[in-house]
């Protein structure tokens, strides 16, 4: 039997939801038709103009954590969008979910039908979607080696994390380039990062941080929720810092920068590995299971970066991280080069045609 049409699902975040996109690229390049599946009040929906032709959205409530009225609100949902979701799965051959409680129908409902179900699971500490749906995958993809050990199913492939197809293409873009088209100098470059959204803990340190690295020059993508905010606690003597509210071009950011300092989520992990960017990590300290801490210290194991918890993340001893990690970017930027692999999507589709076929 040949795969034919793969169904989707993932989201509620962008850490499940771009993963998610990347693979749908990737079955549109190999001529594979899909159906995704997506939460109408998840980040997938915002976006929804890449897959609007081949995406259903379905109202969607979490259940872990939450109080009695919200846990039989949520699985009175899961029936029904099950049952929505059961019926679109004729002709489909096999079901890849990316985390997130949006997968769980499609999970459920892959079992119903006998349909091949696979997993990507994106940190090194499992969503508890992923762990509950892992008895009835075919086959467990993942990211970290430390999500190895929460999971028992005997196909266990290590793919790292699929990128779009943008992002793999902007590493041809030359530095000069880049740094021309930002409108910054040729001079070492520090990216301060804080994940899709922002981080004020990350801005604020970038300014302290600048106001004494007064030879280097720093990008800073604030948030939009940010921006304004940090535009007015800019002091006027610090003039080499560029403040960008959000970008869609990542990769001119990245192939003008030379380190960057930023949070651990598993998207940001795996898109300065490929570009070879070392990094000191401060990972959100509130993330579930602490898993930017795990994915973050992956990286450091492995020579592609440094790690600092937040509380212990002063002034003094980020620039002392940041001039370490200058001093030695050769060796860091291999180390994160090959932290992770970067044929995720391929991987994916081969295993996935391999098992059908």
């Amino acid at each position: 039997m040949n795969l034919s049409k793969i169904a989707i699902s993932g989201g509620g975040t962008g850490g499940h939801f771009f993963p998610a996109l990347a693979f749908m690229e990737k079955c549109d390049e190999e001529n594979i038709d899909f159906i995704y599946i997506g939460n109408s009040k998840g980040i997938e929906y915002k976006f929804r103009k890449y897959i609007e032709d081949r995406s259903v959205f379905l109202p969607m409530e979490g259940y872990a954590g939450k109080g009695i009225f919200e846990k039989s609100k949520a699985l009175i949902l899961l029936v029904k969008n099950s049952l929505t979701v059961y019926k679109m799965l004729e002709g489909v051959d096999a079901s890849v979910v990316f985390g997130g409680y949006t997968g769980v129908p499609l999970g459920v409902c892959s079992l119903l039908k006998k349909i091949p179900l696979f997993i990507h699971e994106q940190n090194s500490v499992p969503g508890v979607a992923n762990i509950k749906l892992e008895r009835f995958a075919s086959c467990i993809f993942y990211t970290f080696e430390y999500s190895k050990k929460f999971f028992k199913n005997t196909c266990m492939i290590r793919t790292g994390l699929p990128l779009r197809k943008v992002l793999k293409e902007g590493i041809r873009i030359k530095r000069e380039e880049a740094i021309k088209k930002l409108g910054i100098e040729d001079k070492p470059t520090i990216l301060f990062m804080g994940g899709s959204q922002g981080a004020m803990y990350i801005n604020k340190l970038a300014l302290e941080v600048m106001e004494l690295l007064k030879d280097f020059q720093a990008l800073l993508i604030t948030g939009n929720k940010h921006y304004e905010d940090i535009k007015r606690l800019l002091p006027k003597s610090v003039q080499n810092i560029k403040l960008i509210p959000f970008t869609e071009n990542i990769p001119l950011i990245y192939r003008a920068s030379h380190i960057a300092v930023a949070r651990a989520g598993a998207g940001t992990v795996a898109e300065l590995s490929y570009y070879g960017l070392p990094a000191l990590f401060i990972p959100y300290p509130y993330a579930s299971g602490d898993h930017q801490y795990y994915n973050a210290k992956e990286i450091e194991e492995r020579g592609g970066g440094i790690v600092v918890r937040e509380e212990e993340a002063d002034t003094k001893r980020v620039i002392e991280k940041i001039e370490k990690l200058f001093s030695h970017r050769d060796f860091f930027s291999e180390g994160i080069k090959n932290a992770l692999p970067s044929d995720a999507e391929d991987t994916m589709l081969k295993t996935m045609k391999d098992f059908i076929e």
